[in-house]
């Protein structure tokens, strides 16, 4: 199995070096990240400035390969213009603290995999959720777990799984729920400061609203001590909503001229 490796949070991220060293039981593993952190890029993507790309080997065993760009533009370089072969599928991960609910919509993570979905790979996004101690190593086998069932079944076309995983010992994790996004939204505030020279700037702080999550979603269980693996895809479309405009003739009624 050809495997594509990347994450947000770049070269340093022991999440992607445990994941690295379970992944080589499946098979060859190409590694691209972002050559520094990105968190929250979201599914940006590089247009108006050179991206440099350089081989290194992190902590003197992981070949890979940093990108001065974004989650996404690894993916794009390393498919289209590095690997002479298509990977088998890919993998963006460990992140260190939960994808879920609207975190998803800023998630560097997620949109790599999502990238990987447009040029037609299946691709899975794993996070395990915050926590002081995070047990990426157990968030690594039930990851492979998780994709040798995959790798017997079939992956869903068209469709990131985004893995979400209890950041806790494998005793104490209940099992796996297939679940679907949270509504829940993030609280933003901006702290105003002020530099030396008297001028204000503004310190983003980010807090999850207080909730249980929805019945059946991904924060729901996370909170319960469940694994979450929840399907997502890229067709943004409200279909319900389009069928209501279609019959309603809602905007078709609008003379123009």
């Amino acid at each position: 199995m050809r495997i594509f490796l990347t994450n947000d949070d770049g070269a340093s991220s022991e999440g992607l070096k445990v994941l690295w060293r379970h992944l080589q039981k499946l098979g060859e593993v190409s590694v691209f990240v972002p050559d520094t952190e990105k968190s929250g890029s979201s599914h940006s993507i590089t247009f108006f400035n050179p991206i440099e790309v350089r081989r290194t080997k992190i902590d003197g065993e992981i070949d890979a390969y940093l990108v001065n760009g974004t989650p996404a533009d690894c993916v794009k370089i390393g498919v289209k213009s590095i690997l002479k072969d298509k990977p088998d599928i890919l993998i963006s991960g460990i992140n260190p603290g939960a994808n879920t609910g609207m975190y998803i919509r800023y998630s560097g993570t997620v949109s790599a995999a999502a990238e990987g979905i447009i040029l037609g790979i299946p691709s899975v996004a794993v996070s395990v959720e915050t926590s002081k101690v995070f047990h990426f190593d157990e968030a690594a086998e039930i990851t492979l777990k998780i994709l040798k069932e995959m790798e017997a079944t079939g992956f869903p076309d068209n469709t990131i799984l985004n893995i979400n995983i209890p950041s806790c010992e494998l005793n104490m994790i209940k099992g796996i729920k297939t679940t679907h996004q949270d509504v829940s939204k993030l609280d933003t505030v901006y702290e105003e400061r002020q530099n030396p020279s008297g001028n204000s700037y503004f310190w983003m702080r980010s807090n999850h609203r207080t909730t249980d999550g929805e019945k059946g979603s991904d924060v729901d269980a996370l909170k319960d001590k469940f694994v979450s693996i929840t399907p997502l895809h890229l067709n943004l479309t409200n279909h319900n909503c389009l069928s209501r405009l279609k019959k309603d003739n809602k905007f078709e009624n609008i003379r123009i001229k």
